[in-house]
């Protein structure tokens, strides 16, 4: 690749294109991509960007996912997940998104954590970190 392709592609003209650090994907992309990853991609999720003390993050959480009765399903984050290395915060984002692709296909009537809900996200996560649950039962 010539220096002005490699610039006009928006790389470092002086250094070659196999030895440039790979760019960060964007909080923005790592959303996506953790939606996506879980099949939301036709049917996107409100997402929320709180602080961590919100009455849906109690303190503790880093999101949470949400259905309402009426109106789109909702992803509340906490504001510092854009901060995170994007694979945790990736992971993250998955998890509650594997919540909303099991209410879609399984029904609102399954356990938080149980099997139906740990078996769709394990078919579906990156890694099985993301199905990990202290309160699995």
């Amino acid at each position: 690749m010539s220096a002005l392709s490699a610039f006009l592609m928006g790389g470092n003209p002086l250094i070659p294109a196999s030895e440039e650090t790979p760019k960060k994907p964007t909080f923005s992309q790592t959303a996506l991509g953790a939606l996506n990853q879980m099949g939301l991609q036709s049917n996107y999720p409100e997402i929320r960007m709180v602080d961590r003390n919100h009455d849906m993050l109690g303190g503790r959480r880093h999101a949470r996912a949400v259905r309402y009765e009426s109106g789109p399903d909702a992803l509340f984050l906490d504001k510092s997940i854009r901060n995170m290395d994007p694979t945790k915060a990736g992971e993250i984002i998955q998890h509650e998104a594997s919540h909303i692709a099991a209410w879609n296909e399984l029904g609102t009537g399954i356990s938080e954590h149980g099997r139906q809900w740990l078996e769709l996200c394990l078919a579906r996560a990156t890694h099985p970190r993301v199905c990990k649950t202290e309160r699995f039962r």
